[in-house]
């Protein structure tokens, strides 16, 4: 194992040029791992008293679970506006938001999100014990409560994986059987180290792809076995008053299929970072 780490560190995992080419992972499997990442997204349905034409929708945080098959599993009141709504009108779309440090605005990064638009049904009886259980696990905190809840499925009908350079369809069969990233159930746990324990690493790594010297935020929000995304933004100029957004891809020169050996290639690519500049 210790060789194999020397080995990354002269071939320099992040710097490696030819791993470029290979060092992103498909629409379809970008969009399945950040959903499986996750744990609530924005639910929309459509109020009761709007069935046809441009209407507003009603929407709100909601927690979720996901199918066999990775689709979402949504835990509802009966009394609940959402339930309510979706009597009247199965129509629902689900929006799911890449990752964010907490002291970090979302509103202010247009970061990578997975939008599903579908049709909701009601959960068979015979299915529900399994879901219930799954909800459970996944969200401990609704043991006090979870008896009121009934279950429902959003069979997506149109999905597409927004990114800050546009919207990109996927069918449903290639979001189905795309593989999810195994590193995706530990995403959150992995990109807090990255970004509080290797702030100032992360900071150099940024301006030495970037080439900008001077960098106001900079931050990790997604791993992947081939890489991880940054974004940072700078000014071109230090009396320039306007920010400039920095989409940044560091792909690892090999694939990490494991938490621990994803966070020991961090570790020691930042620690020599931090001595290459102090070495300058």
């Amino acid at each position: 194992l210790i060789l194999n780490f020397l080995m990354l560190i002269r071939r320099n995992p992040f710097f490696h040029s030819s791993s470029r080419l290979y060092s992103t992972l498909s629409p379809a499997e970008r969009a399945r791992s950040l959903l499986f990442s996750r744990i609530s997204g924005t639910l929309s349905t459509v109020p009761t008293k709007y069935h046809e034409g441009n209407v507003p929708l009603f929407a709100c945080l909601m927690p979720y679970i996901l199918d066999s098959r990775g689709t979402p599993i949504i835990a509802l009141r009966p009394t609940e506006q959402h339930a309510i709504n979706l009597a009247s009108s199965p129509l629902a779309s689900l929006s799911v938001f890449s990752l964010t440090p907490r002291e970090v605005n979302p509103q202010n990064h247009s970061l990578p999100r997975i939008l599903l638009y579908g049709e909701v049904s009601q959960v068979s009886s015979k299915e529900k014990k399994t879901h219930h259980d799954r909800f459970l696990e996944t969200h401990p905190g609704s043991k006090d409560h979870i008896r009121d809840f009934e279950f429902f499925h959003l069979q997506p009908k149109d999905i597409v994986f927004v990114l800050h350079s546009g919207r990109q369809p996927i069918a449903l069969e290639e979001f189905e059987s795309a593989a999810t990233d195994p590193l995706a159930k530990d995403t959150r746990k992995i990109l807090n180290i990255i970004n509080y324990q290797y702030g100032d690493g992360l900071e150099l790594l940024a301006k030495e792809y970037t080439g900008e010297s001077e960098l106001e935020e900079v931050f990790a929000y997604s791993v992947d076995r081939l890489g991880m995304d940054l974004v940072a933004t700078g000014r071109k100029k230090s009396n320039d008053e306007r920010l400039t957004r920095l989409d940044i891809r560091v792909p690892f020169s090999d694939p990490v299929e494991t938490v621990d050996s994803c966070l020991e290639i961090l570790a020691i690519t930042c620690e020599e970072i931090m001595k290459k500049s102090k070495a300058f």
